[in-house]
């Protein structure tokens, strides 16, 4: 006679525990601290943004602007398929409140607006569900951002408010800092639910996925300098270019000739023949020198 037990239910957080500890550990900071308006994990100043209100009519332009922040801030994004019944429900439920709120004498002209265009939103939502078949999902937006100070943290977070607010509202969840930051983390698991979701069907749903792509990384290009919008190092490699024309523009002593020396000398090392040509004279005798030294040979000619 054998004695049966079922097995508990594990999940993503619980099976990291006891696994690969070395890993954990380098990856994990040495502390984290929960402040009164941000969590401090280390030496990093952290908050984690959540977006409670969105406009009744979504933008794609002004959406596709998260992309172009920071590399210290980041997007999550949870998305669950939605029952069209409950969605229904809600958006009946929705067109009735704003009704009353658009029709109260104690709502100055702008609430009323914005519950007429709620109310708008939601009839073209039940239209889509009725005669279009519709699929609904919730959605959840949350803002991770980390900085070195809590003043950087300050500036970042205005950055993120007016980037974002064109489309949505975003708060610090206060009561909740370290659940919003445990919902940043790779566990599949948003602990802040109740103050984010929002339904939305599925092409308001793909304004958030980043189809465009703001970075140029390629692992065997060469540097080429920084994205001046996000400050992320912009490696090129131009054989896979159709059009490898270059050019530079500066002040006079910015550094022009050294860029494109720097450029002549890293092509050179993977193994590019090399020739220039300068028809005024003027960076020639620089090059020269700075390639004699260097022992560059024939593959290298300077001068007009």
């Amino acid at each position: 006679m054998g004695i049966f037990s079922k097995k508990k239910k594990e999940t993503l957080e619980s099976s990291y525990i006891g696994f690969n500890e070395n890993i954990l550990n380098m990856l994990s900071p040495d502390s984290i601290e929960e402040e009164e308006s941000f969590v401090r994990a280390g030496a990093n100043f952290t908050r984690t943004l959540v977006a409670v209100e969105y406009s009744a009519i979504l933008n794609q332009e002004h959406i596709m602007n998260l992309n172009d922040l920071s590399e210290n801030i980041s997007v999550v994004q949870f998305l669950t398929e939605y029952d069209s019944a409950e969605v229904r429900k809600q958006l009946s439920e929705s067109i009735r409140q704003n009704r009353q709120k658009a029709d109260s004498k104690y709502v100055n002209d702008a609430g009323k607006a914005e519950a007429e265009a709620q109310i708008d939103s939601a009839r073209m939502t039940l239209n889509q569900l009725s005669y279009k078949n519709e699929r609904m999902y919730m959605f959840q937006l949350l803002i991770h951002i980390v900085a070195a100070d809590n003043k950087q943290l300050d500036t970042l977070t205005q950055l993120v408010k007016s980037v974002v607010g064109p489309f949505a509202k975003t708060v610090t969840p206060m009561t909740k800092l370290k659940d919003a930051f445990d919902s940043f983390l790779p566990i599949g698991h948003n602990k802040v639910y109740d103050l984010t979701y929002r339904p939305m069907n599925a092409e308001a749903v793909s304004f958030f996925f980043p189809f465009h792509e703001n970075e140029i990384f390629d692992q065997h290009g060469i540097i080429k300098g920084r994205n001046i919008t996000t400050g992320n190092v912009v490696i090129v490699d131009d054989s896979k270019l159709h059009n490898k024309h270059e050019f530079l523009i500066g002040m006079s002593g910015t550094g022009k000739s050294s860029t494109l020396f720097a450029n002549m000398m890293r092509k050179w090392m993977l193994g590019n023949i090399i020739r220039t040509i300068d028809p005024n004279g003027r960076s020639s005798g620089r090059f020269t020198k700075v390639l004699a030294v260097s022992g560059l040979n024939s593959p290298l000619m300077v001068g007009a």
